[in-house]
């Protein structure tokens, strides 16, 4: 499986590569496919709460309770939907004796018809399914909705705003959405998964340039899965010195010496180019010096395919097609048959991950 790391506080990209079986761990997230009339990201709390804890978690998460401004805002949130048991929802608003404002300190509501009481303090919720709103006692427990104005660009900004679940995110890279896995425990945490390969079920070699640009599978734990070209550009392109990690378990060669084996290394300044360069493998290097790893790194290894492009069954850039067809190398940056992108077929699991760290 392949992951993307994120940032650290020395801002050096890590790309982790990983060739191999994932951890085991809790699979939650946050996707931010949702994005409200102020371009804040908007997503659901995890629980029920009362008013004071759903605010101090999204404070947590360097967000707030989510306000309503107009009907962007509430179409936004019904398009979150009923989950769970979950038809209504805090939001930041409050009331004092019938006056009421957002926690952003607006006091207008456009809203949907709701009265607010004449209680001293009470607070508002809203439904998700019709978008009235109304108010009640804020020690109440009911789910919740934040939002958060930080863009999130990697699984390293999630790490960093107190999400340490691995699981599905959204993030934005250079205006463009992408809903990412991210494995916050490996070596740190904050890696983005941009492949996975379980077993040998599924094909990687025969897809076409447009699976392989724009992903296939489904991103998960448990999952055979490519991010996507696009993506992979994107994240490595936004940060000067990614790292690129790669793992293998379990060799499946015939008469094998180490079937259960465990092999992997690390690459720096790992960069793809943008389509219009077919994706090339732009940059990868190993510190010959400081190996930081067990695999081998003869002549042939990964930074062998530095120059090379990307090559797909329908749009063969190798100098020797047969790499593509033949020997079913056709994924991406090989270079005169030595080295493919996706050294996958003889290991029993395989993951690719990519870190700013």
């Amino acid at each position: 499986m392949g992951y993307l790391p994120i940032p650290s506080s020395t801002m050096r990209p890590l790309l982790l590569l990983l060739l191999g079986y994932f951890m085991i761990s809790v699979v939650s997230g946050i996707t931010c496919n949702r994005i409200n009339s102020r371009g804040h990201c908007v997503y659901k709390g995890p629980d029920e709460r009362n008013w004071e804890r759903s605010e101090a978690y999204c404070e947590s998460r360097f967000g707030h309770l989510t306000s309503i401004h107009n009907e962007e805002d509430i179409a936004v949130l019904k398009a979150l939907g009923e989950a769970n048991g979950c038809k209504s929802y805090w939001t930041a608003g409050q009331c004092r004796y019938g006056k009421c404002s957002w926690r952003d300190g607006c006091s207008s509501f456009n809203l949907k018809k709701g009265k607010p009481s004449n209680s001293s303090y009470q607070c508002i919720y809203s439904s998700f399914k019709k978008g009235t709103w109304g108010t009640t006692d804020c020690m109440k427990e009911k789910c919740f909705v934040c939002e958060t104005s930080k863009v999130m660009s990697d699984c390293e900004d999630w790490y960093k705003a107190g999400y340490r679940d691995d699981g599905e995110y959204s993030i934005v890279v250079n205006g463009k959405p992408f809903n990412v896995y991210c494995d916050m425990h490996t070596a740190g945490g904050g890696w983005v998964v941009f492949q996975r390969r379980v077993n040998g079920s599924d094909s990687f070699w025969d897809r076409s340039w447009t699976e392989y640009r724009q992903g296939f599978g489904k991103i998960g734990k448990n999952t055979t899965f490519w991010l996507g070209n696009e993506a992979l550009h994107q994240l490595t392109y936004k940060d000067p010195n990614v790292t690129l990690r790669v793992e293998m378990r379990g060799d499946r060669t015939p008469n094998a010496r180490n079937p259960n084996g465990f092999w992997w290394n690390h690459y720096f300044k790992f960069r793809i180019g943008p389509e219009e360069t077919d994706y090339t493998l732009e940059r990868l290097y190993i510190n010959q010096k400081n190996i930081q790893g067990n695999a081998s790194i003869a002549r042939y290894d990964m930074t062998y395919s530095v120059g090379a492009k990307f090559s797909t069954v329908n749009r063969i850039n190798d100098q020797r097609p047969e790499c593509v067809t033949q020997h079913k190398m056709g994924v991406v940056l090989e270079n005169q048959c030595h080295v493919h992108h996706s050294p996958t077929q003889n290991y029993h699991d395989a993951t690719a991950k990519s870190r700013i760290k």
